[in-house]
């Protein structure tokens, strides 16, 4: 009798654990079924509101964990005390990039952490996120394919880290934070953004292939640094007012290319050290730097050729006999180190291709001509190439894109 009452017992608690183990399967699948392509998060949300829990949120984390893969978590304006951690892609939309604020809150993390790909972030403020060692930032990105845009960045110790390849940082607004962006990865794009007043801007460091076009950096120690960094293009960038380097390149950061920015108002416009050689400047204006450029014994490019030309530099004294808007004799930064065709005019539209100070027809001409060209073709015109699928970065063929630009600046002058 005890044995049948023991395997009763037995047979009833089994039945039971198997029922719980159903109801927990079941629960489980109706969390993912209502997950949500689309969440709101607002940090006067409670449950009292419509949704609560479903699609509306307090915290942005609970808003990430309950969207879909792909899906989207909208941020009302608020302070957000939060690390939070993004694991699959999603896009993070914030009202307003100066009032819907993730505040690091002084903890020794990220505010954002991606490890997803194919994030997208924009419209936040990032704030308050202190000292995480030399690797880690307010936005720490170690996946791929992201993008940051619209976010504006203040009181960190870094702003933003990259370990992961072909990232967009664009539109962002650094303000005195002490390190801005720090690269650690290859084919990131940091483009159009605004750096004021901190240590150091942009630092790449065993970062190779990388496009930084368009920012404006103005009172910094260092702008732009590069450490054993190889085959990225630097273009149209502006840096004022740099107390020590608008631009510094160290520890064997060489080959790459450096062309329509401006160093202006620096102690000193460019400095390289002697292991970082073969990079190639052109199309740059140096403007009353201290010291236009320290090469401590490496040896760089500083010109296109001819008729393509140098670079402009403000304190050059030579003449143009030809008219052809290029120095008639070069420009000597060290022995090792010549501008052998410097130009005459701080800046013309690198759609003026004859350096004419107007874009007109015969700049028109001049891409036809080399139209599907390549270098070393017999109709190459270097001056042609002026852009590739990165804006006024050049990419080495002449294509529709160079006659589609030219067309658009048709008739400007300068």
């Amino acid at each position: 009798m005890r044995q049948k009452t023991t395997l009763y017992l037995a047979t009833v608690l089994l039945f039971n654990l198997f029922v719980l183990i159903c109801v927990k399967s079941s629960l489980s699948t109706q969390q993912q079924i209502t997950l949500s392509n689309e969440v709101w998060v607002d940090d006067d949300f409670n449950e009292s509101t419509p949704g609560w829990g479903v699609t509306r949120f307090q915290t942005i984390q609970q808003g990430i964990n309950a969207v879909t893969n792909g899906g989207t978590a909208h941020v009302a304006n608020g302070s957000y005390y939060e690390n939070v951690a993004v694991n699959h892609t999603v896009f993070l939309v914030g009202e307003n990039e100066v009032s819907t604020i993730i505040d690091g809150n002084y903890t020794w993390d990220s505010a954002l952490s991606i490890t997803a790909n194919g994030v997208s972030v924009e419209g936040f403020a990032i704030q308050n996120c202190i000292y995480l060692g030399e690797e880690s930032g307010g936005i720490n990105i170690v996946s791929s394919h992201n993008n940051i845009s619209n976010v504006y960045f203040t009181q960190n110790w870094i702003d933003i880290t990259v370990f992961g390849i072909d990232n967009t940082i664009s539109s962002c607004n650094m303000d005195s934070s002490f390190w801005n962006i720090k690269v650690f990865a290859n084919n990131n794009s940091i483009f159009q953004n605004h750096f004021n007043s901190s240590y150091s801007a942009i630092t790449l460091t065993s970062a190779n292939g990388n496009s930084i076009e368009g920012n404006t950096i103005t009172d910094y120690w260092i702008g732009i640094s590069l450490y054993e960094s190889i085959q990225n293009k630097i273009a149209a960038n502006s840096a004022f007012n740099c107390s020590q380097n608008a631009l510094r390149l160290e520890s064997y950061s060489t080959n790459n290319t450096f062309t329509r920015n401006m160093f202006s108002d620096c102690s000193q416009g460019v400095n390289a050290d002697a292991t970082s050689g073969a990079n190639k400047l052109y199309h740059n204006r140096f403007i009353n730097n201290t010291l236009q450029a320290s090469l401590d014994g490496s040896e760089n490019k500083w010109d296109n050729d001819y008729p393509s030309g140098g670079n402009y530099w403000s304190d050059y004294s030579g003449t143009d006999a030809n008219g052809d808007f290029i120095g008639d004799t070069p420009y000597v930064i060290d022995e090792n180190n010549v501008d052998r065709y410097p130009l005459m005019y701080i800046y013309w539209n690198p759609c003026d291709i004859n350096h004419d100070l107007k874009v007109d027809m015969k700049d028109i001409a001049s891409v036809a001509r080399a139209f599907g060209t390549i270098p070393g073709y017999p109709k190459w015109d270097p001056r042609a190439d002026i852009t590739g699928t990165v804006p006024l970065v050049p990419d080495g063929k002449v294509d529709m894109r160079d006659i589609g630009l030219v067309a658009k600046n048709f008739g400007k002058k300068y």
